[in-house]
């Protein structure tokens, strides 16, 4: 016996099939979400090192060198959580919790 055939009856007609297919939109939409927040991630950390580079040699007071280290070790980790989940789509998966916390960051 088909797995199909365990199945109930609407699970087959027209109303089935538009929730099937409005399942696959929005998980075609949430899939370019998450490439479009891994690609911002990798972005942020450039553009921080960039930052950072830029203002080598500068005197900065305290507190302009602890907000940029801190924003510098942010970046880093938006940038590793996108490299893991882009790390996971390689291998087939899909992005797990760390596409959430970087969207929180």
């Amino acid at each position: 016996m088909g797995a199909g055939a365990l199945a109930p009856p609407e699970a087959h007609g027209p109303r089935a099939a538009r929730t099937r297919a409005a399942i696959k939109v929005t998980m075609t939409t949430l899939g370019f979400e998450r490439a479009g927040v891994i690609e911002m991630a990798a972005g942020l950390e450039q553009a921080v090192v960039d930052l950072v580079d830029g203002l080598a040699g500068r005197e900065l007071d305290d507190e302009m060198r602890i907000a940029l280290t801190d924003r510098l070790v942010e970046a880093r980790l938006v940038g590793l959580l996108g490299s893991r989940a882009l790390n996971r789509i390689a291998e087939g998966g899909a992005p797990g919790a760390e596409h959430s916390v970087i969207k929180l960051l």
